[in-house]
């Protein structure tokens, strides 16, 4: 199997091993040492690159270890949490460390594919009216304590997901006792399944009945990242006599609905797996490919290793992974080019591009995170109807009137055609992308990837091109004159401050002022102080397995809505799209709901990102990932390049970075 040819070594071909990814018994004396040292090492690399012939060449789900190999690999931000389904323990890097530890019936690939696991177990629609499934998990699977993974960690997932075992009094702060922090809300989701879910006799089966029909109940459901035993024995210790007993004292808890002797569990599931201190060897139970050797008190480095009875899902290849924090994406890509790490993502820019030049491999795709610009309508500013007097309509106007100038052709030839000279402007606000192509990015050149699905524009704002005339004229008759736009970017984020100047140099064409708001703590102001911007130009993280979830984030009361926005046909049809389970009127509705968008002039849509992905020589089958996030999910395709042990090709200085470097990093 070879690489993906992202760019050939500098040495004209050769593949260079990097000793980030070497065998644990330390260096292969490749430089130095007697002969004696030189002879083994010889010897341990050609038994290397026999064992990775071998785990290239059989099905991922056989057992491909290679022992003594190890990778590291640079996420974006710290892990905060073992525990995703926690809302503020959710964050990227937490979900992408869960794609190591974890399993269940289903894994996302590195570009966002969404991929059944039989091995894991099965998910069977029983019927359509009402609308009942059957999760059911093999028989061998197990937690990493050895525990087998059966009903009652779905039960678990059931009572964490819905507002049916949230409640019993209130606590100090005056909130609910039991309460699990999943963000869980009343009438949707598996709120929807409001009776308790049956459990087979031999507790490998759960059966959901759900009260309305909802679009994605099949990946709605899965096993949580932490266990029910682990849960209930944090929660209430010493209360059970091992983790079958207490497996059976919360399947009765919820069965009975007693929230007080759920309360401590609640509060466990919550709290216990957040790294605010020493985690617990029961918080560090988990069930995937890779089990937790070490992890710091602040998230920056996890030291993982492979679990050796794993057998329900793709075997990884290498033996040992370190998932390293490392947030600046330059630094990022510069700890790949210089060794300090093998595989590593990033939003593309000409910049980091010309950096990973360097590296042993890279490859550049279209994404799927939406870059976009949404608009404030409840903070006070511009776009706030109570700016005039309550006038909806007024406000509405100026909204449109500086959307239409946004000149998202020249965006797009700006910051993404250099990189991908193919890519479209978005035309959806609503539609989830389609996955990057497994084979995507393979030739540097390459900047195949995902594409949002086409459609007519919904509005003059989308074609491409700025209407400073219609702009003009929508002041105009609003009567206003010389509004002014505060937009928001990130501290440190040249491609957003450039997009702004550009937005502002066109929107300046129509008499409007744009006034740049450059925070640091850019997420706090975007979504809990409405009152210090009108704008914000920023990605969202599309899910291409998740049809809906986009479109979810435009209703009234969806969590991502922080700009007060609120339309009740909006609402009536994101509504109908979680209840739609037909494909065919599926897509009617999502063009429905994006006219309906645009109509009232909340959003527009510029481009899906451009992500790099770079590579060290040390590995091979690297494939492209979807967002800077995602590239841990592509660990079943990561294989030692050619052995392991070798000593990295450095540098005449001996820094490991290219001769050239002071040139590429001035770029």
């Amino acid at each position: 199997m070879g690489r993906p040819s992202g760019t050939r070594d500098r040495s004209g071909g050769a593949h260079r091993v990097s000793e980030a990814f070497r065998t644990e018994g330390g260096r292969s004396g490749y430089r130095g040492g007697r002969m004696r040292v030189r002879t083994r090492a010889a010897a341990i690399l050609l038994a290397a690159t026999l064992a990775v012939g071998l785990a290239a060449c059989v099905p991922e789900h056989v057992d491909r270890v290679v022992p003594g190999t190890k990778l590291t690999i640079a996420q974006t931000a710290p892990v905060t949490s073992l525990n995703p389904a926690v809302l503020g323990q959710d964050t990227a890097a937490d979900a992408g460390l869960a794609a190591l530890t974890g399993a269940g019936f289903w894994r996302q690939d590195a570009g966002g594919e969404r991929i059944a696991q039989p091995e894991f177990g099965r998910v069977h629609v029983d019927g359509e009216d009402p609308l009942t499934l059957t999760y059911t998990i093999n028989r061998d699977v197990r937690w990493s304590d050895g525990v087998p993974v059966d009903a009652a960690d779905l039960f678990l997932a059931w009572a964490a997901g819905t507002t049916h075992r949230t409640g019993g009094g209130t606590d100090a702060d005056g909130l609910p006792r039991t309460r699990w922090g999943t963000g869980a809300g009343a009438g949707w989701g598996l709120d929807l399944v409001s009776r308790v879910p049956r459990i087979s006799a031999d507790r490998r089966s759960i059966t959901l009945v759900f009260d309305s029909p909802v679009a994605d109940a099949e990946t709605l459901f899965d096993v949580p990242a932490v266990p029910a035993h682990g849960v209930t024995m944090l929660g209430r210790p010493g209360d059970a006599e091992g983790p079958e007993a207490a497996k059976s004292a919360f399947i009765a808890a919820v069965q009975d609905g007693d929230l007080d002797w759920l309360a401590p569990v609640s509060r466990a599931f919550r709290e216990d797996y957040a790294l605010d201190g020493d985690l617990t060897e029961t918080a560090r139970v988990t069930n995937g490919p890779y089990v937790i050797d070490d992890i710091d008190e602040e998230g920056t480095e996890v030291t993982l290793r492979v679990n050796t009875d794993f057998a329900w899902g793709p075997s990884p290849v290498a033996e040992r992974l370190t998932v390293r924090a490392v947030p600046d994406p330059r630094e990022r890509v510069r700890a790949v080019v210089s060794g300090e790490v093998d595989i590593a993502a990033s939003a593309a820019t000409e910049e980091l591009v010309a950096i990973a030049a360097w590296a042993g491999g890279h490859s550049v795709v279209v994404g799927t995170a939406l870059e976009h610009i949404d608009l404030q309508t409840a903070g006070g500013g511009v776009f706030d109807p109570a700016t005039y007097g309550g006038d909806v309509a007024t406000a509405q106007a100026v909204r449109e009137a500086f959307l239409v100038t946004v000149p998202r052709a020249a965006l797009l030839a700006e910051l993404v055609a250099p990189l991908a000279p193919d890519a479209e402007p978005r035309d959806s606000a609503v539609r989830a992308p389609s996955p990057v192509a497994p084979d995507a990015g393979e030739d540097a050149d390459d900047t195949t990837g995902a594409a949002s699905d086409r459609a007519e524009p919904a509005d003059p704002s989308r074609t491409g091109k700025p209407d400073i005339d219609r702009a003009v004229r929508l002041l105009a008759d609003a009567k206003v004159v010389d509004p002014v736009v505060r937009i928001l970017v990130p501290a440190d984020d040249p491609r957003r401050a450039a997009a702004a100047e550009t937005i502002a140099d066109s929107a300046a064409e129509a008499g409007i002022t744009v006034a740049v708001v450059v925070r640091s703590e850019w997420t706090t102001v975007l979504t809990d102080r409405p009152e210090d911007y009108d704008a914000a130009v920023f990605a969202w993280d599309a899910d291409p397995s998740a049809p809906i979830a986009l479109a979810a984030g435009f209703h009234t009361a969806a969590a991502q809505n922080a700009y007060g926005w609120s339309d009740d046909r909006v609402d009536a049809l994101v509504s109908a799209l979680g209840a739609e389970r037909d494909e065919t009127r599926r897509a009617e509705l999502l063009a429905e709901l994006d006219a309906a968008v645009a109509d009232q002039a909340w959003t527009v849509p510029l481009f899906d990102l451009p992500v790099l992905t770079v590579w060290s020589d040390a590995v091979e089958g690297v494939a492209a990932s979807s967002t800077a996030d995602a590239v841990l999910r592509g660990y079943p395709a990561w294989s030692p390049a050619g052995g392991a042990g070798a000593a990295p090709a450095r540098a005449a200085d001996g820094t490991g970075y290219p001769g050239r470097w002071d040139s590429v990093s001035g770029r």
